[in-house]
């Protein structure tokens, strides 16, 4: 048994989506499809690039565990991917699997944030080891693309005039989020859109999705309304908003996105236009 590199990604991204099938493996920064995660791990992850932000255990040749850092240099902060382990001395080889990619790292990481199924007990386990503290729990949630009817109405593209009234918005409703307003205004393009709700050209709500079309893969990132517009379907309408356009995608198949368990009027919406609980995750920082 020996801990190297990445030595083939494609076997890492392979070994990962297999694992991440299982409940009882589950990391919620991953997916579970091997070419996505391939584009991930060598076009996306990580500030410091894929060949210092994992490290791999290998036995005969085959890969039995895979730990990965997915640093963000600025912020001195790393999610954490893994460990992924198929052996019966799971501990021992997270540990050690640890200790090494500590110590690859360039600068001191600040900040770990672990992101687990409920029913992973060995990362469970391994949080408490390295005295992570629990955050909240999330749901995965889904839809399916079922042909149905939708009724949009005053629902529109976000023009530059309401960009500031929207980064009010967001800033004051998620304060410490992993998107600020201006960093979403940035990242709006072709396929991520921010759509809102105006009434006298003031700001109802917003809801703002990134699609990804070459996987069939759709988020919406986050959706809020202002405090006058609250139980007043505006939500409703906006969620039902970035639904259509998601689903005008060809081969989109399914929405899947994360709430807060605790954000019971959010989850009761979201359930209200079709989606379904997939998955429960406990969240995890280490400081």
């Amino acid at each position: 048994m020996h801990v190297s590199s990445i030595l083939k990604t494609e076997e890492v991204a392979s070994f990962i989506a297999s694992m991440n099938k299982d409940a009882t493996h589950y990391v919620g920064y991953c997916g579970d499809e091997k070419e996505e995660l391939l584009q991930t791990i060598i076009h996306d992850f990580s500030d410091i690039g894929w060949e210092q932000s994992f490290v791999v255990t290998y036995e005969n040749n085959k890969i039995i565990g895979v730990l990965g850092f997915d640093v963000d240099e600025v912020k001195k902060c790393a999610e954490i991917w893994g460990p992924f382990i198929i052996v019966e001395n799971w501990e021992e080889v997270a540990l050690h699997m640890w200790k090494e990619l500590i110590e690859k790292m360039p600068f001191h990481i600040e900040k770990f944030y672990g992101f687990y199924h409920v029913e992973n007990n060995n990362c469970a386990r391994l949080m408490k080891d390295l005295h992570a503290k629990e955050q909240d729990r999330h749901s995965i949630l889904i839809l399916k693309n079922i042909p149905r009817k939708r009724v949009i109405c005053n629902v529109e593209e976000a023009l530059p005039k309401v960009f500031e009234q929207f980064i009010a918005l967001h800033n004051n409703v998620f304060p410490n989020t992993y998107y600020e307003g201006i960093e979403i205004i940035e990242r709006l393009s072709d396929t991520n859109k921010l759509f809102v709700s105006m009434k006298n050209d003031k700001l109802e709500g917003y809801v703002y999705v990134e699609v990804n079309p070459e996987f069939q893969e759709a988020n919406i990132e986050f959706i809020a309304t202002t405090e006058n517009s609250r139980r007043k379907g505006v939500g409703e309408r906006l969620l039902q908003g970035a639904i259509q356009y998601i689903f005008s995608f060809q081969g989109m198949r399914e929405i899947e996105l994360c709430l807060n368990t605790n954000n019971d009027g959010t989850m009761k919406l979201y359930k209200k236009v079709g989606f379904e609980e997939k998955a429960c995750l406990q969240h995890y920082i280490i400081e």
